[in-house]
């Protein structure tokens, strides 16, 4: 059910979901770095 909601999203507003695909990258990153500097 998410994939096709996700999908409509995409094909609604490409913006939108191109930024939301952005912020979980953005965050991943952010946890990756955080976690080699702790180290």
């Amino acid at each position: 059910m998410e994939k096709t909601d996700s999908i409509e999203n995409y094909n609604n507003n490409p913006i939108h979901f191109a930024i939301i695909q952005m912020k979980r990258i953005l965050f991943i990153l952010h946890i990756s770095i955080l976690l080699c500097n702790s180290k």
